[in-house]
Formats: structure tokens, sequence, C-alpha cells
């Protein structure tokens, strides 16, 4: 659903992803070099290879044997941060944490060990604690557009739109940069303005080298755009060009694994899907491999994808991270633990009042049959306008277990007619529903 990036600080990486999906925007932002539409910030894809990754913490890990200093602290934090987000492996968070830490220990200002404690706390969905530390690096720092832009990504992902807007603002007029365009790409995403999000997703674009994966990232957030608006051969011609830009990269492998699917190729599919799980097993590539398994019909295959992603819930909690909303939609959709998973849904809604969390916990109430506590959530989460299939999907299946059946019918046409094949499972059951609201 959602849906990160890094700098390089003193020539050695350092981090610019931001933790979380970013969320909506409504004023009008303006930027030195554009004018770009109202805006709406979204999650950024760590950038850079794996490879460098590595050699990059091995040459700072060998700087601090010699000599420990705060700088070389706060970057190889970042570096096990950017490690941690690159292979979806949160072990690696608190060894991050801890740098950051004795780097603030060394040196109370050094922005980079506050703006790492500022991603740390998004990666792990600590939103709150994220922007009391973006605040104090931006207080550090006035001018530096990786303290806003964990800012601006704490500020979205808490439901607080409009501070966000002032704050991406700014960001925008320090740096109008990947990083910022893409956020405005995201809230512009959010109030339902479409070709806004498209048209900053170009900047972003512009914004890039014409190889390498920051180039594949925006390539293939505009195969997502394109794609939720059911534009299918212009997202294919965007996931094939990010796939070319940077083959080994397993973002564009996504979007192509989705096409398969929408085009009734579901081995291609799940070899594509396989092929991005053996380098980025994160819940949402794992969830989405399941249910390919499950349409094929091979329930042990699926059960055992289903299987790792508690297996990942688990270890993430270990290391920190609260569980996100990604797994509670997942919990509603297989009807897992329902019980469980309405709390969790509710807890989530509590510490954060966004489109996504009143979305998780309209869907957690209805899998429960809560239907008249769900519908109360399910149209929070529209107070933006989103255009967005599967919220129209969730809105709609409510209205029609209350009998509002010319409302759902409505809702279920719009999120069909937007994105037809907006979920490999539910999308389905969208059009089962749709038929029986219509008789």
């Amino acid at each position: 659903m959602t849906r990160r990036r890094w700098v390089l600080a003193g020539g050695v990486a350092a981090v610019m992803f931001a933790a979380g999906a970013l969320l909506p925007l409504r004023a009008h932002l303006t930027s030195a070099s554009s004018r770009p539409p109202r805006v709406a910030p979204q999650t950024l894809t760590p950038v850079g290879g794996a490879l460098s990754l590595d050699a990059t913490i091995e040459s700072l890990q060998e700087r601090l044997r010699r000599h420990r200093d705060p700088a070389g602290e706060s970057q190889l934090g970042l570096a096990y941060l950017q490690k941690g987000r690159l292979g979806a492996d949160p072990s690696y968070f608190p060894k991050a944490g801890r740098l950051f830490r004795l780097s603030l220990r060394g040196d109370p200002s050094n922005v980079d060990a506050l703006i790492g404690r500022g991603l740390l706390a998004n990666a792990r969905h600590r939103f709150a604690e994220g922007l009391r530390w973006g605040h104090e690096a931006a207080m550090v720092s006035p001018y530096s557009a990786d303290a806003l832009g964990v800012v601006v990504d704490s500020l979205v992902e808490l439901g607080r739109y409009r501070a966000a807007t002032g704050e991406l603002q700014h960001m925008v007029d320090l740096k109008p940069n990947l990083a910022s365009f893409a956020r405005i790409s995201y809230l512009r995403e959010l109030e339902g303005d479409g070709d806004g999000a498209i048209q900053a997703m170009h900047l972003a674009l512009r914004a890039t080298q014409e190889t390498g994966e920051d180039h594949a990232w925006v390539l293939c957030q505009l195969g997502d755009l394109y794609y939720a608006h059911g534009r299918y051969a212009q997202a294919k011609e965007e996931y094939r060009a990010g796939h070319a830009a940077a083959p080994d990269y397993y973002v564009p492998l996504v979007g192509l694994a989705k096409f398969a699917a929408a085009e009734g190729r579901l081995g291609d599919a799940v070899r594509k899907m396989r092929r991005v799980v053996a380098v980025y097993p994160s819940a949402v590539n794992v969830i989405l491999l399941g249910d390919l398994y499950s349409r094929l019909g091979n329930d042990e295959q699926a059960d055992a994808q289903y299987a790792l992603v508690e297996a990942q819930r688990r270890l993430a909690e270990a290391n920190g991270v609260v569980t996100d909303v990604e797994l509670t939609v997942f919990y509603a959709d297989h009807h897992r633990r329902i019980g469980r998973t309405v709390a969790l849904a509710r807890a989530q809604y509590d510490a954060r009042d966004s489109i996504r969390t009143a979305d998780a916990l309209a869907w957690a109430l209805y899998s429960a049959g809560r239907y008249h506590e769900a519908i109360t959530y399910a149209r929070r989460a529209a107070r933006l306008g989103t255009r967005d299939a599967l919220l129209y999907y969730h809105r709609g299946a409510i209205e029609l277990a209350l009998g509002h059946e010319r409302v759902a019918a409505q809702l279920l046409s719009r999120a069909l007619e937007l994105n037809p094949h907006f979920s490999v499972l539910q999308s389905g059951v969208a059009h089962e529903l749709l038929q029986e609201a219509r008789r």
C-alpha cells in the first residue's frame, strides 16, 4: 500500500530514505525551478546497490576500529539502517540505534545522527518519535532538506496532512530534487490528483541519471501510478524501462509480476515474485507471492508464504518494529486472528489517524462482522478524496453488508473501473459483490 532514500554525508553513504508511506497534501506548493500542482508525499525506496553498501560498511568498520569518532559512528549507523531496509532485515536496526546514540553522546549536535534516529524511528513505524527527532535535526540544521524529509514523512504517517504540506513546501524550496518531488507525487495521489501525481513524478525522474536504481525506482513509481488508474500499457512500459535501467533491481520485477497476473500468466508472476522475495522478502512481497500461489490453487505453498509473514512479524517486533497496516489488511483479507486483528487495527488508528489506518480498521471490523462500526472508519478513510480502488472496494463491501445496495454498487463499480486488477485475490471478490449489489 503502501509505500523510502539516502544522501551522501562527507562522501560516505548516509540515509535519506523515509520510513513509511507518506500521506496527503492540500496547499499549492511551489519551488524555485518549477510550479508543480498540489502535493503529496510518498514512501521512497532505498537506493544504492547492496555490494557498494557492503563495501561502505566494511570501510566504515575499519575506520572505527582505528579511531572512533561521532561522524564515523553516525555514518556507519546510517549504513546499517540502509542495509536493514535493502534486505528487509530489521536485525540491523538495533545496531544502527546503538551507533546513533554513541555518536550523539560524543557530539549532541551531529545532524546525521539526529536524522538517523528519526529515520530509524520511522522505519520502526514509531512516527511520533520520528517527528521529534526530525524537528531536533531541523533545529540544529535549519537548511537541511533531509531533516525536513523526516518531519514530512512523520507528519504524513500521523495523518497531520496540513502540517505536512507546509513542511514539504519548505523542503521543496530548499531542495527541489527526487526526494521532494516524490513526496509531492504521493500527497497529490492521496488527494485524488492522479495527473498531478504523475507530473510530480516526472519531475523526480528528471532529477535522476538515465540508468541505475534511482532512475529505475522512479520509473516504477510512475508505473504504479499508471497501473493504479488502469493505464496498463503505460504502466508496463515504465516497468520494462525500469528493468532495463537496473536489471538486477527487484522493484521493476514486482510491477511486471502484477502485470503477468493481470494477464492470467500466474506461473510467470510466481517466478518473478520468487526472484523478488529471494532478495527483498518484505511482508508485502511475501504476501503477494502467497496470494499468487493461492490463485493457482497451491495452498501448501501459499500457506508456507503466509507462515513466513508471521515469522517476519515476530522478527520485526523483536527488533522494535511496530506492526503496520499492511499486515492488518492481510489478516483481515485472510480472516486470521480476527479478534487480535481488530485490536491491532484499533491501536494503529489510535496512534495515528491517517487514511491508511482508518481503512485498515474499517476492514478489520468488517471481517469481524461489525459493519456499523466499520463504515464510520471507511468514510473517514475517504476524507481526502483519494482515488484508490482498494479503498473503494473496502467501503463498497461494507456498504453492501449494511444493505446499502445502491451506494455499494457505485463504489464497487468505481473500484473496478479505476483498476480492474487492483488485487490478486480481491478483484474477483469485488466483481462478485458488484453482481450481488445489482440484483
